[in-house]
């Protein structure tokens, strides 16, 4: 079995992530400008910002692809998002699962039975990451793997307030279909936070600080504009949203500057 995963593993061009990572971008875009070629993909947007907010984690999930492919240690870098996929997607498709046995969720059924398609092969991803003897490489500052553990504690608890049906997770509205799927998803990136935290490998820890600088970076600029409008009761929300995003967004930024070069490069994406 060891070898078949090896080998598996071994077929899989690192040209695949970046094809992954284009779609993923294109999508993002597509739901950020509110396009209709791709709307279609998530009926369920009572609120503008949520096609916003779609498109921040598309585009940060793509761009992550991207950014291992181009990592020197790009095998330890995809069991995490692996795992992400596992939980947000597994999570989600459950879930739906169970309100159609109920007599409810008819209507998502299509998307659970494909975001649960992915996840199964996602957790293939997953296993065989784990099953491989990868060579010791550079670990990331205990700075940033402590700060990624807080993070995960706060993704983890924003996801659960999302599934619990608490209101003030999120700086807008999201109807009950956006919430179960945001909420999964962020309880499967505070899995991978945790999970590449203890290990430790830098390359892994720049791709969670990179998929974080893009997300933050999407959301910051309609969460300003947004301040404008809001209402007294909304403003503090959004204030919060904005101090977070910008502090983290800072965090981010430091660090993989001070990375650059070191374990990432554009051109490992096209070698073998």
């Amino acid at each position: 079995m060891r070898a078949f995963v090896e080998k598996t593993i071994d077929n899989v061009p690192k040209l695949g992530l970046v094809a992954e990572g284009l779609i993923l971008l294109i999508l993002g875009i597509g739901f950020a400008i509110n396009s209709p070629a791709v709307t279609w993909l998530w009926p369920c947007r009572n609120d503008p910002m949520t096609g916003v907010f779609l498109a921040a984690l598309l585009v940060s999930y793509g761009s992550g692809s991207i950014f291992v492919a181009c990592t020197v240690d790009w095998r330890a870098a995809t069991g995490g998002g692996a795992l992400a996929l596992v939980v947000g997607f597994g999570g989600f498709a459950l879930a739906i699962a169970r309100g159609v046995f109920s007599g409810h969720g008819n209507s998502m059924l299509p998307h659970a039975i494909v975001l649960g398609s992915i996840a199964v092969g996602s957790a293939y991803a997953f296993y065989a990451s784990q099953t491989l003897e990868l060579s010791p490489a550079p670990r990331a500052p205990l700075l940033v793997r402590v700060a990624l553990l807080i993070l995960a504690f706060g993704l983890a608890f924003v996801g659960y307030g999302l599934l619990a049906g608490w209101h003030g997770m999120l700086p807008w509205r999201v109807d009950v279909p956006t919430a179960t799927l945001v909420g999964w998803l962020f309880i499967g990136f505070a899995a991978d936070y945790v999970m590449t935290a203890r290990q430790g490998n830098r390359s892994a820890c720049e791709t969670l600080l990179f998929g974080l600088f893009v997300y933050n970076s999407v959301l910051v600029l309609p969460l300003l504009h947004g301040v404008v409008m809001a209402s007294p009761d909304e403003l503090a929300n959004l204030t919060g949203n904005i101090i977070g995003l910008t502090a983290t967004t800072l965090f981010s930024g430091y660090f993989l500057w001070c990375g650059y070069g070191r374990t990432w490069k554009l051109s490992n994406a096209f070698s073998a």
